[in-house]
């Protein structure tokens, strides 16, 4: 009798601690407990979302001033070239502030040292930019075109490589955040840009060339709106998601007539 009712306590007590079966332990994908989200942070992404829009404004203004400045040999060319000058020391300041305001990775697409270098380094472009616009073709001030020929030509040619490495920095963050379709948009635009650099570097038909990047440009503002939208919106349904995962909300009652309780 006695052997019968340790039998029933052992039962009774195992089917106590049996714990309920949870469905999303068979799962292999995002809804398994033990698949963390990527880490969010929404007030960094909310920074990287609006400096990805300024980002995007500042390389598109330099982009459609490349065959201003470059491609401008006449002297009756000579204000449009300033012009050009112009828009791409606009275009730098729109880099700096959207560096700026980007948070550093994981939430932004560049490290904290390097987001730091490319901030003082677009400082340091913009402000050749300015000199060389106002010293260009001997138009304002032509005694200062002897100083200024060696070195603030050569910080404008850096900055617009420097430009160049943007977007496949931009396709290497959308690849991280799993923005697929965004990464293969900035990886194509990284190749376009490269490989038009490249071909109106070495070709004789420059000036040609040269028309290619305001087109460019237009493409790489569209994409970097695009991009903030992605990041901003995807941030929010990975913290939605996890939310309902970790901490699923009590049920609710629908609302039923008052004839009916």
């Amino acid at each position: 009798m006695s052997e019968q009712h340790e039998h029933g306590n052992d039962a009774s007590s195992a089917g106590a601690s049996a714990k309920p079966h949870d469905p999303r332990l068979d799962s292999s994908g995002e809804e398994h407990p033990a698949v963390q989200p990527l880490p969010f942070d929404l007030i960094a992404l909310e920074s990287t979302r609006t400096g990805l829009r300024i980002l995007g404004l500042g390389l598109g203004l330099v982009a459609f001033a490349v065959p201003m400045v470059l491609g401008s040999s006449a002297r009756a060319d000579r204000w449009v070239s300033l012009a050009g000058w112009v828009l791409t020391a606009l275009g730098f300041l729109c880099v700096v502030l959207g560096v700026t305001i980007m948070a550093p990775t994981p939430h932004g697409p560049l490290p904290k040292l390097a987001r730091v270098a490319a901030i003082l380094f677009g400082i340091a472009a913009l402000i050749s930019a300015i000199v060389q616009g106002f010293t260009h073709r001997s138009l304002i001030f032509p005694y200062f075109n002897t100083a200024t020929d060696g070195v603030v030509p050569f910080i404008n040619e850096a900055a617009r490589v420097a430009l160049l490495a943007l977007p496949w920095i931009l396709w290497r963050f959308c690849q991280y955040r799993g923005l697929t379709g965004r990464a293969i948009v900035w990886l194509w635009i990284a190749m376009a840009g490269s490989a038009l650099a490249l071909a109106a570097r070495f070709t004789e038909t420059t000036n040609a060339l040269l028309y290619g990047f305001p087109l460019l440009g237009v493409i790489v503002f569209f994409a970097a709106r695009q991009t903030s939208r992605d990041v901003w919106l995807d941030a929010l349904y990975r913290n939605t998601k996890f939310h309902a995962l970790s901490k699923p909300s009590a049920t609710v009652e629908p609302l039923r007539p008052a004839g009916d309780r």
